[in-house]
């Protein structure tokens, strides 16, 4: 079996179109099985080695886990197992009592001390026909005796952590990557179990790497020069990074480039980096993080950052550049939603800016290069007011690239209508609740 489980940030389909783009980039060959709005299944027709899964892990901004599927079964054996509401039927739990998965997973547990634990991800953020809660445990119950009965000397099981603090009234049933790190459960013979439901599956995937959130904490809290206010996250940066086309050795250039987040994950992918910045405190700033990270890693990153204007990024650099990622100038900060009038203004002032740095740095990227860039949404007073993309790169050399193409999809015919995936998308939101000015993600490709 050469299915692999791929678990999603919150934007999910973010999170898709970048996975969906990075495979196409490097010619991985894959199908898409199975998804929802927590995780997507892809048969990537080969086995990776966990180095290569590594390699992907680390690259992805929208993707948390990554795990090989190793059983599945109709998802109406949870259902009737673990239900709701209603009689709960023995039979269904007697199946998945058997737990087949632990061949799967470990083989030979004699004498073995082994820790691990379930993390369930539903369809949506809840899934009303299961209780879930009564799911994980459940598992956890019976793989524990399983093991024990295998021959194993120890078995112990983590249960999920807290719920979720951005939505404290959704039940939380997966453990955090920080406990799994913690813990060790993706290191043999521990182990992290993933129960994925999606609308007629349920499959359960062994977690072979996740997602650093620790290292990442580390980073943002000791490099030397913060700026909250101009700092992107840097799980954005590496999806727009992907988005642009960006892969190790390349050289890639942000004209907006601020305290320097979006170069620190470039430089940390192995990439050349060479950030823009109009104020000169700020552009020193990026510096000083670049030496700090080259220092922390003990290597020497291949770094520029230049003070100047994005629209003369012409002028500001020599060399051709693979790709271009960033994020601009966004426009004002606002407590309270402005009048469409003033909005419109700021989008118009906005799209000027954009189509003159698209133009400065058109000379510099190499033929069918791409870009990957953030746009400012504004919730003006009764309705949002954003970039016309086409109005944007009318009389620049870019085209809109779009994303999750229906190519890349292939049929939906049996997907829920709650996760059902639109194709051909030209942007894609990427929202902060309660602010004022969001983001849309847009790619580019060069003409």
């Amino acid at each position: 079996m050469t299915d692999y489980a791929f678990v999603l940030g919150k934007n999910w389909t973010l999170s898709i179109a970048e996975l969906l783009e990075y495979l196409t980039d490097r010619a991985i060959d894959y199908e898409i099985v199975d998804y929802s709005r927590t995780a997507i299944i892809l048969d990537l027709h080969r086995y990776f080695e966990p180095r290569e899964l590594g390699d992907i892990q680390e690259a992805l901004g929208g993707c948390y886990k990554i795990g090989k599927v190793v059983s599945n079964f109709n998802k109406d054996l949870a259902v009737r197992a673990f239900p709701a509401e209603g009689n709960i039927h023995r039979d269904a739990r007697g199946r998945l009592r058997e737990c087949p998965w632990v061949d799967r997973i470990w083989g030979n547990v004699k004498g073995k001390k082994i820790k691990f634990g379930f993390s369930t991800y539903p369809l949506v953020n809840y899934e009303s026909d299961i209780d879930l809660k009564k799911l994980t445990l459940g598992l956890d119950e019976w793989t524990k005796r399983t093991l024990s009965e295998k021959g194993a000397r120890r078995a112990v099981y983590y249960a999920y952590d807290d719920t979720d603090p951005d939505n404290p009234d959704m039940p939380n049933m997966a453990l955090w990557p920080q406990t799994v790190a913690e813990q060790t459960l993706y290191k043999p013979p521990n182990s992290e179990i993933l129960i994925l439901l999606t609308t007629n599956r349920m499959y359960i995937a062994n977690t072979i790497v996740l997602y650093d959130s620790m290292l990442q904490k580390y980073r943002d809290e000791s490099r030397p020069y913060v700026a909250a206010e101009i700092s992107t996250s840097p799980k954005i940066c590496r999806t727009l990074l992907n988005l642009a086309g960006a892969r190790r050795g390349d050289t890639i250039l942000d004209p907006f480039c601020g305290t320097g987040t979006l170069l620190m994950e470039g430089a940390l992918l192995g990439m050349r980096v060479i950030g823009i910045e109009l104020d000169g405190n700020t552009a020193q700033g990026a510096r000083s993080n670049l030496k700090w990270l080259g220092k922390d890693l003990g290597e020497h990153l291949d770094y520029k950052v230049v003070k100047g204007d994005a629209r003369d990024a012409n002028k500001l650099i020599q060399e051709t550049v693979d790709a271009v990622a960033f994020e601009p100038e966004l426009g004002p900060v606002f407590d309270n939603p402005p009048q469409p009038k003033k909005a419109k203004s700021i989008i118009d002032d906005l799209i000027k800016l954009y189509k003159q740095t698209l133009n400065a740095i058109a000379t510099r990227l190499r033929p069918g290069g791409r870009v990957g860039m953030t746009l400012p949404v504004i919730n003006a007073v009764g309705n949002q007011v954003n970039v016309d993309v086409y109005r944007m790169t009318d009389g620049t050399p870019f085209t809109v690239r779009k994303m999750l193409r229906r190519s890349q999809l292939g049929s939906q015919e049996k997907i829920d209508d709650r996760v059902k995936l639109y194709p051909n998308r030209e942007t894609l939101p990427e929202r902060k609740r309660g602010q004022v000015v969001q983001r849309d993600v847009l790619m580019l490709s060069k003409s």
